[in-house]
């Protein structure tokens, strides 16, 4: 099919960002109620990673050939040399029969929705965390640092996703879209994201369960607790001057920071507590 250089960059990408800021497209989520349950593909590659114009092709191609519905968020500064892309008529039309491509979404809001059935994303920590919390089966497409071993710990210990590591021509793109949405093993990939969730869900309550109980023990002059907490704060101040002491082997220093930093996220949420409750 002839291709047409498109003359408006933006013009298959519902503007929503008119600053540096961005801000939330809430149309997305309009069109995601009128979309059937765990049905739609969303697809978000984070705040700094960057493609050429040729791995977006591939992107695209393969969203549009496997036949299912998908939510884009496309960063204006996602793609390089933008302006040099060229867009079939084909593409754009699976893209309006299909597809919903915005600048920037609620993502939160847009993985807990019922319609959302895959997360296509370069797996850092925050949207694998969040992915995690939603139970949505993940496609990991990594970019650097550690996206690599995030995208790992999702297809081969977690087993609740895929990792394309750095391929993303548009048959591999549409071969895991289809593994990820349709048939047994999506069945299986569904089954264990849920599992996971529900596993992160028991592990927050317990943790809120107890930092309540203490906090009322506080408020209520468990003198021991007290005492206790204050000798922990002093541990934690104390563990940031051990490097000052060359004497000390590193395994010691890194095991001590590491339960230092442990106490110290616990205290933090413990006071949090205590002043939400106050």
């Amino acid at each position: 099919m002839k291709k047409n250089k498109n003359k408006n960059k933006n013009s298959w990408v519902k503007n929503s960002c008119s600053s540096s800021l961005r801000q939330e497209d809430r149309a997305c989520m309009t069109w995601l109620d009128n979309q059937p349950d765990k049905s739609v593909i969303y697809v978000s590659f984070g705040t700094v990673a960057v493609m050429s114009p040729e791995q977006f092709i591939e992107f695209w191609h393969g969203l549009v050939n496997s036949g299912h519905r998908f939510l884009w968020a496309v960063r204006e500064d996602m793609v390089e040399r933008r302006e040099e892309m060229e867009v079939t008529k084909e593409m754009e039309e699976g893209a309006k029969k299909r597809g919903c491509m915005v600048e920037w979404v609620p993502q939160e809001e847009v993985l807990a929705h019922r319609a959302v059935g895959c997360f296509l994303t370069h797996c850092g920590w925050n949207s694998t965390l969040e992915g995690m919390v939603a139970g949505v089966p993940m496609i990991c497409w990594p970019y650097f640092s550690d996206q690599m071993i995030n995208s790992r710990f999702v297809s081969d210990v977690w087993r609740i996703g895929l990792d394309m590591k750095d391929t993303c021509d548009r048959n591999t793109v549409e071969r895991m879209v289809r593994e990820v949405m349709e048939g047994e093993n999506a069945l299986e990939l569904r089954s264990s994201a849920a599992r996971m969730a529900d596993f992160g869900e028991k592990e927050h309550r317990g943790k809120m369960g107890l930092l309540h109980e203490l906090a009322l023990r506080c408020s209520n002059g468990d003198l021991d607790l007290l005492l206790m907490l204050d000798r922990l704060d002093s541990f934690c101040n104390l563990a940031q001057t051990i490097y000052a002491f060359p004497m000390i082997d590193t395994e010691t220093l890194s095991t001590t920071s590491k339960f230092a930093s442990t106490i110290q996220i616990t205290l933090d949420d413990l006071k949090g507590v205590l002043v939400y409750e106050s």
